[in-house]
Parts: structure tokens; C-alpha cells; sequence
């Protein structure tokens, strides 16, 4: 089964450095500017999104080996 794959430390690695890229791309889009003013609409969406994103992650990898799971939920922690 490829799920088997998420113990080895390589691909472990690999996905890291993805959910590092995607988390990167994420804050870029959603803070283009930080010299200008956000609207207080835009900054509680963002606070939303970033709350639910962990928990998003969690389910959405359910059934992964825990490991897999704590290293992809580690990239997104600072958004919490």
C-alpha cells in the first residue's frame, strides 16, 4: 500500500518540504501587503482559516501512521 510510505523518513522529508512550500504560498496570499491596512472582515477570516487549518489536516490524514501525521501537522502550528 503507497499509505506505508509515510514511515519512511525520506518520504517524510519530502512531504515536509512541500507542506513548508504550500505554507509559504498560503501566507503570501493571505498577507500580500503588511503596509497596508487589512479590514477587520479580512483579518478575522484569516484568524478563522488559520484555527481550522490544523484540525483540516488532522482529518484529512487520518489513518496515517502517527509520525506522518506529526510531522505534517508540525509545518502548520504557527498558524494556530
Amino acid at each position: 500500500m503507497l499509505i506505508s510510505l509515510t514511515s519512511c523518513q525520506p518520504v517524510l522529508d519530502y512531504l515536509s518540504a512541500c507542506d513548508h512550500i504550500l505554507y509559504q504560498c498560503i501566507v503570501d496570499f493571505l498577507i500580500t501587503d503588511v503596509l497596508s491596512p487589512i479590514p477587520m472582515t479580512l483579518t478575522q477570516a484569516i484568524r478563522s482559516f488559520a484555527k481550522n487549518l490544523e484540525g483540516w489536516l488532522t482529518s484529512s490524514i487520518h489513518g496515517c501512521p502517527t509520525e506522518a501525521i506529526k510531522s505534517r501537522v508540525r509545518v502548520f502550528e504557527p498558524t494556530a
